[in-house]
């Protein structure tokens, strides 16, 4: 240790023991203890009881030290005394301390430290710089201070990234997110991007991936290049309800400014999914829509896409990734009496969330999802004889809001009613009223809000199900008041007419049925003799039923629906009690597991895969299907 000398005043001798202004923080960190002989010095006496009790040093934190030398610092540069380097940006001069700037900015350190030219000037000229945003962020070294608002955090921010000043950078990045909105997402986003503020760029990517069907209404997507645009539309990340949002939004910014972006149109219209768009809204287009008519390599490319969709083609289509998390939601069902619970699985945390109850409690029913929203359709409520009746109803729920409402009824009541999806409309198929079993179908136009009847299969059939594989829709089994069926039947929209196809291996009803890819998996159900845990997989392509590995449990009732690439199976009765088990079957494995539990056992239910909702009630608890119907 290095050690200053000094002369004892008393006795003329030199003394070694005080530690220089280099060795002292090291005596401190070690807990040095000094070497000062008993007795009295000049500058303090210890006692022989004091070292026989080994006293030690103490160290003293002054919280506020540092502060008061900075506030004398900035007194200092407020008098300019003692300043050594004068900044210079534009016409702007500020006379100010090295150490200072170094303290704050790694620019600023690696600049009169690391042998650069500036390292011995005394005036330094700062380019890429604004005079506000370099006042503002000397002051900041001074005085650990910021003043921002929205006129000037952009500057700020820019400036503070090149002079790596991280708390600055942190505080202008919260400002911009405080102020993130659909109107101004996009320029925020390019901006990060152009300064390099990667944190605030993915912030901002994500918020335009989840909302941008309200952007592509603002302002902003018009002032976008074309190479922004595409960069834009070309992501599998992006939230539509509907392709047509992608679409539209490629026209809207063409229409801004024809006579430049007409020749940018086959490029922007090459990154729509346009095999996603339904062949109703492709007509119009075509019909309506000029700039196809001015170009007329985008009036063939849409021609050649509806050809493909009413030639049922399967077509290779890369959705889009839902920006909002998926859940499972699970409506309904019967245990001793119809349930108007309300449920949504989260995979991720392997959690249940109790949402709003149904209208009305039902069983039998059936759910879709179109545009993000959950619609359930038709079913029983089977509380008392009072109330035991098969219902035409249709409720909506809307994730957004967590609020249900009452959609235009079916044309007849439907219980153990089958629904699918085909170009945003929901197409409800078959199902009982009292005693009747229908051979009827009817479809659902969610923009209007009308049912309209479509031509009717060839068998009455309950308990069916279905799904739909390149825009063609698919009845299968069910129960026709007499038995169960292994028929399945095809439907074409073109011509409105169905065509039977190869049949089950098996007769069953009440069956989980669903689509991945070109194939139709039909899960367990019930064939008049016991409740099944075997699965047929259909081959649209070559017409052939295949049994698959079999469930773990046997199950009729159930309900069923696809979420990662697999498909998960809920409950349903197993000719002895309602089950609340969940099996999910890995398709590439060929393979099922037991996973999570429902609340509570039942069958009859309906569930369906849609986005996660904004508000959420608490999480169900296993007795809450009783206690929602115990008024």
């Amino acid at each position: 240790m290095m050690k200053s000398n000094m002369t004892n005043k008393s006795t003329g001798e030199v003394e070694e023991d005080y530690p220089t202004n280099s060795s002292f923080p090291a005596a401190i960190a070690m807990e040095t203890e000094l070497p000062l002989e008993a007795g009295c010095g000049s500058f303090v006496c210890f006692t022989p009881m004091g070292r026989a009790n080994n006293a030690r040093s103490i160290v003293y934190n002054l919280p506020d030290f540092f502060t008061d030398s900075m506030r004398v610092m900035y007194s200092l540069f407020q008098a300019g005394k003692l300043t050594d380097v004068t900044l210079h940006v534009d016409k702007v001069a500020i006379t100010c301390h090295r150490i200072v700037l170094m303290g704050a900015s790694p620019y600023f350190r690696a600049m009169f430290t690391s042998g650069m030219q500036e390292e011995s000037l005394n005036e330094v000229r700062l380019h890429y710089l604004t005079p506000l945003a370099l006042t503002r962020l000397v002051h900041f070294a001074y005085t650990g201070e910021i003043c921002v608002n929205e006129s000037t955090v952009c500057e700020i921010l820019s400036a503070a990234i090149m002079l790596q000043i991280s708390s600055v950078i942190n505080v202008c990045t919260q400002f911009l997110e405080s102020q993130l909105h659909v109107s101004n997402a996009l320029g925020l986003h390019e901006f990060a991007t152009s300064v390099g503020c990667l944190d605030l760029a993915r912030k901002t990517q994500a918020f335009v991936d989840r909302n941008f069907s309200e952007i592509v209404k603002h302002d902003e997507l018009l002032s976008l290049s074309p190479t922004q645009l595409m960069n834009l539309i070309q992501r599998d990340e992006i939230h539509v309800r509907s392709e047509a949002e992608v679409y539209n939004a490629v026209v809207r910014w063409v229409n801004h400014d024809k006579s430049s972006r007409l020749v940018s149109l086959m490029d922007c219209l090459a990154l729509v999914r346009c095999h996603a768009l339904a062949p109703g809204f492709i007509k119009n287009q075509i019909k309506n829509c000029s700039l196809l008519s001015e170009v007329p390599q985008s009036k063939e490319l849409m021609h050649s896409v509806l050809e493909d969709l009413l030639q049922h083609k399967n077509i290779p289509l890369r959705w889009r990734a839902d920006a909002h998390a998926q859940m499972i939601y699970s409506a309904g069902g019967y245990l001793r009496y119809s349930l108007s619970n309300f449920e949504a699985y989260n995979r991720i945390t392997d959690t249940w969330k109790r949402l709003p109850d149904l209208p009305s409690p039902r069983s039998g029913l059936a759910a879709a999802s179109v545009r993000g929203c959950v619609y359930l359709v038709g079913g029983r409520n089977n509380n008392n004889e009072q109330s035991n009746f098969d219902a035409p109803h249709m409720d909506c729920y809307d994730p957004t809001t967590n609020r249900w409402h009452t959609c235009a009824p079916m044309s007849v009541p439907r219980n153990r009613v089958a629904v699918g999806v085909l170009d945003d409309m929901i197409y409800a198929v078959g199902g009982l009223t009292h005693t009747m079993h229908h051979s009827t179908a009817e479809r659902y136009d969610v923009d209007d809000d009308l049912w309209t009847p479509i031509a009717s299969m060839h068998y009455p059939r309950i308990g069916l199900g279905v799904a739909v594989v390149n825009r063609l829709l698919y009845a299968v089994g069910g129960f026709d008041g007499v038995r169960r069926l292994s028929s399945v039947e095809r439907y074409d929209p073109e011509t409105d007419t169905w065509s039977e196809v190869a049949p089950l291996n098996r007769p069953r009803s009440g069956a989980g049925v669903v689509s991945i890819g070109h194939f139709i998996y039909t899960v367990g159900g019930y064939d008049s003799h016991s409740q099944l845990r075997s699965v047929e997989r259909y081959n649209t392509e070559q017409n052939v039923w295949e049994y698959m590995t079999p469930m773990l449990h046997p199950r009729s009732a159930l309900s069923a629906s696809v979420l990662g690439g697999k498909i998960w199976v809920f409950g349903g009765y197993d000719g002895n009690e309602f089950l609340s088990s969940v099996e999910v079957y890995d398709p590439s494995q060929d393979s099922w597991v037991k996973t999570t539990v429902m609340p509570c056992g039942k069958s009859g239910h309906a569930v369906v895969t849609s986005r996660e909702p904004v508000a959420a009630i608490a999480a169900a608890s296993g007795s809450a299907c009783l206690g929602s119907n115990t008024k």
